[in-house]
């Protein structure tokens, strides 16, 4: 009996971090819907700061012992009624409702949820119990099982969504912003990049070689040049010192910085000595650099050096070219320039047909 009980508490413990591991909530202030235990893991595991709500003062008083006991007291236990919440809009970063969902009558789900969206900044994750598990659990109580249909049919009209399934639940990860979506995308993408193994020499030197993209998720210009150096991916940041002053003179150039526009690599981890990347390589991170022009749809896209050149098989060099998604200009990689530093003036007027093919408010100056 013991341990079928720790078996299962092992279960609510590992379905929840999962759920929040997913939803990327780390070091973020939570609004927790119902007053389970997600809030200790999100306040103990994950650093947030929780607030963790209740219609029924007797489960705040369970909760907040349950917390205590497990030695967490930094979470703030409050009386509210989540069909109508006291707080203000966008009071925090997240609102998760773990299983809370079927609790709330029927005329009030999509009231409910919409509170949610309002005092959430960033996002809300709903959580709840599929056929199968609802059936195991409430086949014998009142409760009404949730309709996912009828909720996709509300958060179609406030949001975009990611779904999930883990084991008897479905999880809706849905973003306030088109720009909170994206870099919740990007993020997943930098995960797979991390824990990549397909080229044997590559991102095994160091706990992490390989570095995603940086920069702006909804950038309308896209630079893209061959790979990390060990010093950027020891640095964690494209472009690091040398050719990146280079790369930072143009986009000073043009009006831009590095916090407007988007740089990655056709390969994402630096090599052994600093050789020329391969082939293989290069094919093996062209699912990661599809993804990235996926998600930020630039509107010009920018190749540094042949590698990048080659990849998205241009023709000629300081050509603007159309595509059937956005335009190309394959420029020199900056490294180049640092070796023949008399062309540098020369390279900056290159930049001109960049900063003339997509006015902005920044760089409307410069015309």
């Amino acid at each position: 009996m013991i341990s079928n009980q720790l078996n299962t508490d092992i279960d609510r413990v590992r379905i929840r971090t999962d759920v929040l591991e997913k939803s990327r909530i780390r070091n973020k202030t939570i609004l927790d819907i119902g007053a389970g235990p997600l809030a200790i893991i999100a306040a103990r595991d994950f650093n947030c700061k929780v607030t963790s709500i209740d219609i029924s003062k007797e489960e705040l008083d369970i909760a907040k012992e349950d917390a205590l006991k497990k030695g967490v007291d930094n979470i703030n236990f409050e009386l509210e009624d989540a069909t109508n919440l006291s707080y203000k809009n966008e009071t925090f970063d997240s609102v998760i409702s773990y299983c809370a969902l079927h609790h709330i009558p029927i005329k009030k789900r999509n009231n409910f949820i919409r509170e949610l969206f309002r005092v959430a900044k960033e996002k809300i994750i709903v959580v709840d119990l599929n056929e199968n598990g609802f059936n195991q659990i409430h086949s014998n109580d009142d409760y009404k099982r949730v309709d996912f249909n009828v909720l996709e049919n509300e958060l179609n009209l406030l949001c975009k969504y990611k779904k999930f399934s883990i084991e008897d639940k479905n999880i809706y990860i849905c973003f306030k912003f088109e720009r909170i979506k994206k870099q919740f995308e990007l993020t997943e993408i930098e995960k797979l990049v991390y824990n990549c193994r397909k080229c044997p020499e590559l991102n095994i030197e160091l706990p992490n070689t390989s570095l995603m993209g940086q920069g702006d998720p909804e950038a309308r210009l896209m630079f893209v040049a061959q790979n990390p150096c060990e010093l950027c991916a020891i640095e964690r940041k494209i472009f690091y010192k040398g050719s990146g002053e280079i790369l930072d003179k143009g986009l000073s150039r043009i009006g831009e910085n590095r916090s407007t526009v988007y740089i990655t690599n056709v390969c994402k981890c630096h090599t052994p000595n600093n050789r020329k990347i391969r082939k293989l390589e290069i094919d093996n991170c062209k699912p990661f650099l599809e993804k990235e022009i996926e998600i930020i749809k630039p509107e010009i896209i920018v190749p540094l050096g042949k590698k990048a050149f080659n990849w998205f098989d241009c023709v000629d060099w300081y050509k603007m070219i159309e595509r059937d998604d956005y335009k190309i200009y394959p420029m020199s990689h900056p490294a180049f320039i640092i070796r023949n530093l008399e062309l540098l003036d020369e390279y900056l007027e290159k930049w001109n047909a960049l900063r003339n093919s997509y006015p902005t408010a920044k760089n409307a100056n410069y015309r």
